[in-house]
């Protein structure tokens, strides 16, 4: 999965889902357990 299908659904969650932020962190974290961090190059607000 690339940084930019990531970001599309996360979009999507909170956009189309209306999913709760700690969803969103939630699906996040699952793709990156499978993923090392570097190799995404993802903008994070923290």
């Amino acid at each position: 999965m690339e940084s930019t299908e990531i970001e599309t659904f996360l979009t999507h969650l909170a956009v189309n889902e209306n999913v709760a932020a700690s969803t969103q962190n939630q699906a996040l974290h699952a793709v990156l357990r499978k993923r090392s961090p570097s190799d995404f190059n993802l903008a994070i607000a923290g």
